[in-house]
């Protein structure tokens, strides 16, 4: 059953989906690694329950990263736009276009 994590620990556990996946791990592989219960891996993943500082540290040295590392990938998803454009600069003229002022 999904419980219903804050928004701080929500980012963490996103985080941690995408480094290891960043580093080539899977779930098994970081039960591996990590030494952690099958149950727990899957349950933090799953977002059944928050990660506690020694499991994070347990991923992080398995995949070779530090904390730091980890919680500024949280961190990025601040910096995630929203909405249905994704371009945060605006549209980019074209080089070809005959109006293009010339410098």
């Amino acid at each position: 059953m999904k419980t219903s994590q804050s928004t701080f620990t929500a980012k963490i556990t996103r985080a941690v989906k995408a480094e290891v996946a960043r580093y080539g791990y899977d779930a098994k592989l970081i039960i591996r690694a990590t030494g952690l219960s099958r149950n727990t891996v899957y349950s933090r993943l799953k977002e059944d329950s928050a990660f506690n500082t020694a499991e994070l540290e347990a991923i992080v040295n398995a995949i070779g990263i530090d904390m730091e590392t980890l919680i500024a990938s949280a961190s990025l998803e601040d910096l995630t736009p929203r909405g249905p454009s994704t371009n945060w600069l605006g549209p980019v003229p074209s080089t070809s276009s005959p109006d293009r002022i010339a410098a």
